[in-house]
């Protein structure tokens, strides 16, 4: 595979911040890896802090940069948290990735009819 990162070729992200919630597996990986490999500063997020180094560590032995930091998407606090603490280090974020899962562990509160409908 041809990785732009190895090949110094030119990188459309340059000087752009990524943040990307729940990238410590699956698609959100990947995402964070892509980005990271058009050459933007990557700032990934999970639950999962050993998943989330292991990302971080892929990008930065490809040449890229890039920081991990937990959170918890469910929490507003934590998420004012990551966006504060990523301006003050890298500036204001150019790309959200808001793709990570939300489990619920009770049913939901809207009921379907007998006909499907709500």
């Amino acid at each position: 595979m041809n990785d732009p990162v190895r090949s110094g070729s030119p990188m459309r992200l340059s000087n752009k911040v990524a943040v990307t919630a729940g990238a410590a597996s699956g698609i959100r990986r990947a995402i964070s890896l892509r980005l990271a490999a058009q050459g933007a500063t990557v700032i990934t997020t999970d639950l999962n802090a050993d998943g989330g180094a292991g990302v971080i560590e892929e990008i930065r032995s490809n040449g890229g940069k890039a920081a991990f930091r937990t959170l918890d998407t469910a929490s507003e606090e934590q998420w004012r948290d990551v966006a504060a603490w990523t301006v003050e280090q890298h500036g204001t974020p150019d790309i959200p990735v808001n793709n990570a899962g939300v489990y619920l562990i009770r049913p939901s509160p809207i009921r379907r009819s007998r006909s499907g409908r709500r």
